[in-house]
């Protein structure tokens, strides 16, 4: 069965034995999802086989949906298709009754008999498959039956563990915009009148009313546009504060004391931790690119568009963060905010910032919200929550709040939250896990080299490991750092 398409079928019956698939030689008698019956089989197998249908399995008719089997067809039914809604390319089962290869004939490429013999395995019970995202190409790769491994047995821990990882990345950067718009409100408040948690709370609060819109359409591009803009603003508002050398908040200068006084007492072992956790903090940078997954399953030429908006889009985001190291010189503050001083400038920008982050704030707690409840909290009989879908999203957005809350006071320094971001979910999301699928398609072991051709992923693997366990170690070691000499969680300042 070819499962190139985008709609999968789901096998109803549990498991089949490959003798109740069938498979499909040139394409050209395929129909719907590609599969044939005895009268529309491949006459280049005229082995008066019945060919049968798998039990509950029902065809699925497409715009274009002939034109690619056709396509897989003429290419001899290879084990991958580029033309599809999979980003690394479909891979396809043709089985048939007896030998568990496709009818291509009495004289087929025994060569190609070889490599879909590899592929015989029972059928397992499975959802629908997609690859635009990571948890998808997860899925696809460990439970798909062309990729099980020799036992045959579907291994769903690592599909299950960058889920984790995936929702603790969401869960962390909630929390961070937290904690930023707890500065931004401390901003417009004034520093010295309001605690960190307050402003957290009341952060928290207007989160929570503005997280009751349940989906994008309803935000609406007006708002993402209004969010870049005001982001824009504060960073110029920044870099000329800096360029003017304005003086920065006290509690900056307050920060900047303790600093110094830590790195004296700590010696080398200290300024290593930090450049560590600065590292880490790279990571973290450079993790959103994972969202170009979900915009290329939007393109209607992918295969031409994806390329060159990948290109462009981190020559942009690259330049960005280029342009404003280089802006900011050589000792930023570790919250760019900060270098704007007290006054009516730093509470506009405040407000700015505020904007800013509630924007984004509002569109992962969309994706998280949706997920949870999609995965499992719909079944939820709590006053009656399985069929109050508003009460549902009410309660989630509740839970998804008051946690970010906690996380953004328990962590309460901008850059320390960042790099553990950084580190623990968006270096394996970013770097890791695209080298192990990589080698998951080309059927190579993840720590062994095979051949040439897959040295740079290999390579790409151990550069991930070491880049995440060097900044975890100074992420932890910054953040207990910070405690020690900047205050406790849900301290105050």
């Amino acid at each position: 069965i070819p499962l190139g398409q985008t709609a999968m079928t789901s096998m109803s019956s549990g498991k089949a034995s490959p003798g109740e698939m069938e498979g499909a030689g040139d394409g050209e008698n395929q129909k719907g999802a590609g599969v044939t019956d005895a009268s529309k089989s491949n006459s280049g197998a005229k082995s008066g086989r019945k060919n049968k249908k798998p039990r509950g399995y029902s065809s699925v008719d497409q715009p274009g949906a002939k034109e690619a089997t056709n396509a897989r067809g003429r290419r001899g039914g290879e084990l991958f298709d580029d033309d599809d809604d999979w980003g690394i390319g479909a891979p396809s089962l043709e089985l048939d009754d007896d030998d568990g290869v496709g009818a291509e004939g009495e004289d087929g490429n025994q060569k190609r008999r070889r490599e879909r013999q590899k592929l015989r395995a029972p059928v397992h019970q499975h959802g629908q498959f997609h690859t635009f995202d990571f948890l998808g190409m997860t899925s696809a790769l460990f439970e798909h039956p062309a990729f099980l491994n020799a036992s045959g047995s579907i291994r769903t821990w690592p599909s299950r563990l960058v889920a984790a990882i995936f929702y603790i990345n969401i869960f962390l950067v909630l929390g961070n915009y937290i904690l930023v718009m707890s500065r931004s409100v401390s901003a417009i408040v004034g520093e010295e009148n309001i605690c960190l948690p307050t402003a957290g709370m009341i952060a928290s609060v207007l989160m929570y009313a503005l997280s009751q819109i349940r989906t994008m359409a309803n935000l609406g591009r007006s708002a993402s546009l209004i969010s870049l803009s005001a982001l824009f603003v504060v960073v110029i508002q920044c870099l000329r504060s800096i360029e003017r050398g304005d003086e920065q908040v006290e509690i900056e200068a307050d920060d900047d004391e303790a600093e110094t006084e830590a790195e004296a007492a700590g010696g080398e072992s200290f300024t290593i931790m930090r450049q560590l956790s600065a590292l880490a903090s790279v990571g973290f940078a450079v993790g959103s690119q994972k969202l170009l997954l979900n915009i290329r399953h939007e393109m209607a030429h992918r295969e031409r568009d994806t390329p060159r908006a990948l290109g462009l889009s981190l020559l942009i985001f690259g330049g960005a963060y280029v342009g404003v190291c280089v802006l900011a010189g050589p000792h930023p503050p570790a919250f760019l905010f900060d270098a704007i001083g007290a006054g009516p400038v730093r509470k506009f920008a405040g407000f700015l910032l505020w904007v800013h982050v509630a924007v984004s704030f509002a569109i992962n707690s969309q994706a998280l919200t949706s997920s949870i409840d999609r995965v499992g909290f719909h079944r939820v009989r709590l006053l009656g929550m399985n069929h109050r879908h508003g009460l549902r999203w009410a309660a989630l957005t509740l839970i998804i709040a008051v946690s970010s809350f906690t996380v953004a006071n328990a962590v309460p320094f901008f850059k320390d939250l960042v790099a553990l971001i950084g580190a623990l979910t968006s270096i394996p999301l970013t770097l890791l896990l695209p080298a192990v699928l990589h080698r998951r398609v080309i059927r190579v072991p993840i720590f062994k080299v095979a051949s040439r051709h897959d040295l740079a992923s290999y390579l790409l693997v151990v550069f991930a490991l070491a880049f995440m366990v060097c900044g975890l170690v100074g992420a932890f070691d910054s953040i207990e750092m910070d405690w020690a000499n900047k205050g406790q969680p849900f301290a105050c300042h």
